[in-house]
């Protein structure tokens, strides 16, 4: 059991390219920033810890560009992490989406749970993309929240041992596809 809430899917999904059910942003605009649902090899006894980031499109690994949000924190990265298991793309977002924005609403209306062995950042990431989707700062994703991040948990145990220079990295829906983060700059 992941600990994440489960709802139903809001079923007016937009489509790309004609594919019902695959989440996209409403502007044509290329090079939108990316959503990530990110899974990191853990220190302690839970087997991944998890946050959701924002990334340009094919980040330069050796700039500050990623935002990474997990429970209780917001904070600009390097574009590369060698702790990364693997990532869920969970959308492209719209231009007016920033950074800035999203860590203001995340932190003020997300909040975070006490939970030891990473289940509270776990249930925060869970809120946190059941947020964005009802205030429609991401277009509604095809699965729940808890089949989404079921479908990225067993993703990420099925690439754990990769060793690749790119992060493993697979659709909402658990399908692997072309990565565009590196573990190593």
């Amino acid at each position: 059991m992941n600990g994440c809430a489960h709802r139903q899917p809001d079923m007016s999904v937009m489509t790309l390219q004609g594919q019902p059910g695959r989440p996209t942003p409403k502007s044509s605009q290329s090079n939108k920033l990316r959503l990530y649902l990110l899974f990191y090899r853990s220190p302690d006894h839970a087997k991944f810890h998890a946050a959701l980031t924002i990334a340009p499109k094919k980040p330069d690994p050796a700039k500050v560009q990623t935002l990474r949000f997990r429970a209780g924190e917001s904070k600009q990265v390097v574009n590369y992490d060698q702790r990364m298991v693997a990532a869920v793309l969970l959308c492209k977002l719209d231009p007016d989406v920033t950074g800035v924005g999203l860590s203001m609403l995340l932190s003020r209306e997300v909040p975070v749970y006490d939970s030891g062995g990473g289940g509270g950042g776990r249930q925060w990431v869970c809120d946190a993309i059941n947020l964005l989707v009802d205030r429609k700062v991401i277009p509604a994703l095809p699965l729940s929240v808890h089949s989404l991040w079921e479908k990225g948990y067993h993703f990420a145990e099925s690439v754990e041992e990769d060793e690749d220079r790119q992060v493993p990295t697979c659709d909402v829906y658990g399908a692997r596809i072309r990565s565009e983060l590196s573990r190593i700059s």
